[in-house]
């Protein structure tokens, strides 16, 4: 579904090429061709640029709810998002405690704040393609390390479970990705009650020919 919206948006001006089976792997290559062909590479979430852009969220995020939300809880790959979001929200409601959530087969950041640098994970799970890298940014990691109050996974089968939950009870479509920070609220149950919450639900790119996948790894939660 991502590679036909790619094409359909980019229309002549995208060329679309699969290299690898994780987003290391085509990020490897990308950076090899840039420096052959001298072509621009952008990086998707370790760059400072593409940081304050995603940022803007946080401020959509705060306009709407002022400066009442207690807990955020924000979905974590290479970190970019996290930290664009998690810098204008700690600037502007300090108070706010912020949440990084992770896929459990994908755990890059916490890995790398356990070892207080980015480090590479030598296999993932890429079932959460919206957030399964090898390694963070480090300029992602740098501002997460200080933005964040703290950074947990839940395992791929409850992201399936809440994928299905939001779409019968809620007629909402998130693809795994898109599903993590409202699959942490059952690990919160006692520190969000009665507390101002935000989950920030970024992926809705779920293809429905992965239904019975997704069916079947939601029995593993």
């Amino acid at each position: 579904q991502k590679i036909e919206r790619v094409r359909a948006l980019g229309g002549g001006w995208v060329d679309i090429e699969l290299v690898g089976d994780v987003f290391d792997d085509a990020q490897r290559e990308a950076v090899w061709r840039s420096g052959v062909d001298g072509s621009i590479y952008v990086h998707p979430f370790d760059d400072p640029t593409v940081i304050e852009g995603q940022g803007t969220v946080g401020i959509e995020m705060l306009e709407d709810a002022g400066d009442s939300i207690d807990i955020m809880f924000l979905p974590v790959g290479g970190g970019g998002l996290a930290a664009g979001v998690g810098s204008w929200v700690k600037a502007v409601s300090p108070k706010t405690e912020i949440i990084g959530v992770q896929p459990e087969g994908a755990p890059s950041m916490v890995e790398a704040l356990r070892s207080g640098h980015p480090v590479r994970l030598e296999t993932i799970d890429a079932f959460t393609d919206g957030a399964a890298v090898q390694r963070v940014g480090d300029l992602s990691f740098q501002i997460c390390r200080e933005v964040l109050d703290e950074v947990v996974t839940v395992p791929e089968g409850r992201l399936c479970s809440t994928i299905l939950r939001l779409y019968n009870e809620h007629g909402i479509i998130v693809e795994p990705a898109g599903a993590l920070a409202i699959a942490a609220l059952d690990d919160f149950r006692d520190r969000v009650t009665g507390k101002a919450v935000a989950c920030l639900v970024s992926g809705g790119n779920n293809d429905f020919r992965r239904i019975e996948e997704i069916l079947e790894t939601s029995g593993q939660s």
